[in-house]
């Protein structure tokens, strides 16, 4: 039993629900039982693929462990270790002087005075990237005895009298395709790097264009696939002494 003055004298609150009678503490046992449910809730889950009808694959992961094992040296960088950084290079791809015009004490005129040093700072970064138009003159000959007209053949990619050219159809599709970036995205990257705005249904031809070209290699795929004795379609994950395995089908 518990001494019930000794509690009001160093609990005030307590004392207060105590004298606003029974209802006022059973009302406060309700309110705890509620804020502990709550709590409860948040730290167990609902259930698991053990326990409901969850797929295995669902099952909250367990916290990865490093199989790293403990060493006295300190984290980070080692004494001695060389490091990394972005070097200098010995020759730029182009150099811009910046002279001093005047003293920063009194003002006297510097501009004629030669350096009597040096400090070089690099910048490393994308250069400006318009693109570079290449005109193909293709000579047009009549022969003097048959009277007959012969042309030279354009190079491959240059078949209309002007069009984007391979390497600018690779990026775009590169962006497309790897990158999952939407047509007018890609139209907007191209735009702000080189200055000019390919169409999306441009952009659409090459990657049809490009299709075009794999369908033998598919058809190998698929006819390799169709006589494997076993393909996996599909993966889910289980777990077992207390380890992840995963199931294929």
């Amino acid at each position: 039993m518990i001494d019930l003055a000794q509690v009001c004298a160093l609990r005030p609150d307590l004392a207060q629900l105590v004298a606003q009678g029974p209802a006022a503490l059973v009302a406060r046992v309700l309110a705890l039982e509620d804020e502990l449910a709550v709590v409860r809730r948040q730290r167990v889950p609902l259930g698991d693929s053990r326990t409901t009808h969850a797929p295995p694959s669902s099952d909250p992961r367990p916290k990865p462990r490093s199989e790293r094992r403990k060493s006295l040296r300190r984290t980070g960088g080692q004494p001695g270790h060389p490091g990394h950084r972005l070097a200098p290079v010995v020759a730029p791809d182009e150099v811009v002087p910046h002279p001093v015009s005047h003293c920063r004490g009194c003002g006297l005129d510097l501009s004629q005075q030669l350096a009597d040093a040096l400090i070089k700072h690099q910048g490393f970064d994308l250069p400006k990237t318009p693109l570079v138009v290449t005109e193909h003159q293709m000579e047009c000959k009549c022969c003097p005895q048959c009277a007959a007209v012969t042309r030279a053949f354009p190079p491959p990619g240059v078949g209309q009298p002007t069009q984007y050219g391979p390497r600018l159809a690779a990026f775009a599709i590169f962006l497309y395709t790897v990158h999952f970036v939407p047509f007018h995205r890609v139209t907007d990257v191209i735009a702000q790097l080189t200055g000019r705005r390919v169409g999306e249904g441009w952009i659409i031809t090459c990657h049809t264009r490009l299709s075009a070209k794999l369908n033998a290699f598919l058809t190998a795929v698929t006819k390799l696939l169709r006589a494997a004795p076993g393909i996996c379609c599909d993966e889910t994950g289980f777990r077992f002494a207390a380890r992840r395995f995963w199931l294929h089908v």
